[in-house]
């Protein structure tokens, strides 16, 4: 099961792997913006990439071993081959 969205960094699941996804925060404001997010939207989600909230949430409530933090670079296909990499590295152990 692959669950997502920004509130489960706030919840504990019973779980393989917890995945954070990371944009670099400028990118981040661009995208918010280009799809037509508010203002006060856009700067907290800025606000909170920046001082890496749902990270430093993750940590309190998984394992190291199940923590996956990935950096959405350039495109959705690079960024989720490379999770895939990562998760069948960590099964292998």
């Amino acid at each position: 099961m692959v669950c997502e969205g920004h509130l489960l960094c706030q919840t504990k699941l019973k779980v393989d792997f917890a995945i954070v996804l990371r944009k670099d925060p400028k990118e981040l404001e661009k995208t918010l913006r280009k799809r037509g997010y508010g203002e006060l939207k856009v700067l907290d989600n800025v606000f909170a990439e920046i001082n890496s909230y749902c990270k430093k949430e993750v940590q309190k409530r998984y394992s190291k071993d199940k923590i996956i933090v990935a950096v959405h670079k350039k495109n959705l296909k690079q960024t989720t081959s490379k999770i895939i990499k990562e998760i069948e590295k960590r099964r292998k152990k």
